[in-house]
């Protein structure tokens, strides 16, 4: 979806942010999500206060999806063995696309919601689904 949902000047999250081509018809758009502290002291996941949000210019919901991408490990790319923590919608995408790829291989293995007592139903999934 973007890291443009932030306004620095404002300190605040700043609404229709979301450009191309996440806000595109059908496209995926995937936001950023943080895990925090509610009001209350309560632990609740949001959406990043950086990730790019909607409405969209014709005033559809965006993102559509959210996933993990506030203060991820990860390898350091400079420097061998290192790790570093670092946010972004970068690291949320990845995390839908493998779960997608499951879904997916569930659904190929013949796991249906359909008769599942006789196994008469087949499924073979499109590159899309």
């Amino acid at each position: 979806a973007g890291n443009s949902g932030f306004d620095k000047d404002t300190v605040t999250s700043v609404p229709r942010t979301i450009g191309n081509p996440a806000s595109c018809k059908n496209s995926l758009g995937v936001g950023a999500s943080h895990r925090g502290l509610d009001v209350h002291g309560k632990e609740a996941d949001y959406l990043a206060a950086f990730s790019s949000r909607g409405p969209t210019a014709d005033d559809r919901m965006k993102p559509d999806l959210v996933a993990p991408g506030v203060s991820i490990h990860t390898a350091y790319a400079h420097e061998d063995g290192k790790t570093v923590q670092i946010s972004g919608t970068s690291y949320a995408a990845p995390v839908v696309a493998g779960n997608a790829a499951l879904v997916r291989q569930y659904f190929e293995d013949g796991n249906l919601p359909c008769s599942w007592a006789n196994n008469s139903c087949n499924m073979n999934p499109s590159g899309s689904l």
